[in-house]
């Protein structure tokens, strides 16, 4: 299994080196996990490009995080804002229930912490995931990638709907230690602004407390053709994985090394 699992792997270097595969042999049967490191923020150095319009930035960024979250478990912007209302508002995304769930934790109503809509001000505006980026203003070998990436994402997804799908109860049946891990994405991807990864460092530290979920996809073999559809699949995911990192290396040198 493991000498197939390494025959699908692709050639040459774009496999981030996190990305590990647990195979379980037991009484319930045959299992395989993919899995991630434990906690990854993703930084591309043109993240802080400041002359790099914001609607260039929204394409590349709305393309790359559609890709990673096919594959692996992925927090982007909105997720960001998601998990730090349900820590630090009770789940309340809007600042009347905010405040009110602070005021009745015993927070002072005149020395209260950021309110929703304030986590929401600080993400910049290109940090809005589009569901359908416009890549046409792109320099054109950026438009070729980004363009190929997309197709790639769209083509991995309808091959491989479950990819991500499987049961808590059935994967911990296999491996107890997942059973009360925090349910925090394990890489983040968001633009980087000082109250957004304050909020995610105090997300996190309760995370890790817990031990962190790093599944990206887990699936029991029952016959050798759910191994041969789960290796194509593994493939495909490998493969989906490195362009998606060859595409963000082509942006870092396309804008990131430019100053400004």
């Amino acid at each position: 299994m493991r000498a197939a699992i390494a025959a699908r792997l692709p050639d040459g270097p774009g496999l981030p080196e996190c990305i590990g595969v647990s195979v379980y042999f037991t009484a319930e049967g045959l299992a395989v996990a993919v899995t991630t490191a434990a906690f990854q923020m993703i930084t591309p150095n043109w993240f802080n490009r400041r002359n790099l319009s914001h609607r260039l930035k929204q394409q590349i960024y709305s393309v790359a995080v559609d890709a990673l979250k096919s594959v692996q478990p992925l927090g982007a912007s909105h997720d960001l804002v998601e998990h730090i209302s349900m820590m630090n508002f009770g789940g309340e995304t809007d600042d009347e229930a905010a405040r009110q769930y602070l005021e009745d934790s015993g927070h002072d109503p005149d020395e209260l912490p950021l309110l929703p809509s304030d986590y929401k001000k600080a993400m910049p505006s290109w940090g809005r995931v589009l569901k359908k980026p416009d890549v046409s203003a792109l320099p054109d070998h950026l438009r070729r990638a980004a363009r190929s990436l997309m197709r790639a994402t769209r083509r991995f997804d309808a091959r491989n709907p479950d990819w991500a799908s499987y049961e808590h109860d059935e994967l911990c049946s296999f491996d107890a230690a997942y059973e009360e891990m925090a349910s925090e994405p394990p890489i983040w991807f968001f633009p980087c602004v000082p109250d957004l990864t304050n909020a995610l460092d105090e997300i996190m530290n309760y995370a890790m407390q817990m031990g962190i979920n790093n599944i990206c996809s887990f699936a029991r073999l029952n016959s050798p053709e759910d191994v041969k559809q789960w290796l194509d699949a593994f493939s495909e995911a490998s493969k989906l994985l490195v362009q998606a990192q060859k595409f963000m290396d082509l942006c870092d040198n396309e804008y990131g090394a430019k100053a400004g």
